[in-house]
């Protein structure tokens, strides 16, 4: 069970983030085109999956090891 619950990270993380950028939008949406924040709103979680993998870019370059499993090897 364990085995299953950390391979399926990939799944889990798409399914995370989609949920992030569907409510985000659900709340912020405005028939007024110009008021509606949805554009700003998913770019907001765009950064966020960004400063994500820069942040594990920046933990590899000073060192610290991580360890990604995505699928069975």
């Amino acid at each position: 069970m364990l085995e299953e619950i950390t391979l399926s990270g990939g799944t889990l993380t798409v399914i995370s983030i989609a949920l992030i950028a569907l409510f985000s939008v659900a709340f912020l949406y405005n028939f007024d085109l110009v008021a509606s924040k949805v554009t700003i709103t998913l770019i907001g979680v765009l950064l966020v999956i960004l400063a994500f993998f820069a942040a594990m870019g920046f933990g590899l370059l000073v060192g610290i090891k991580i360890n990604i499993t995505i699928g069975k090897l």
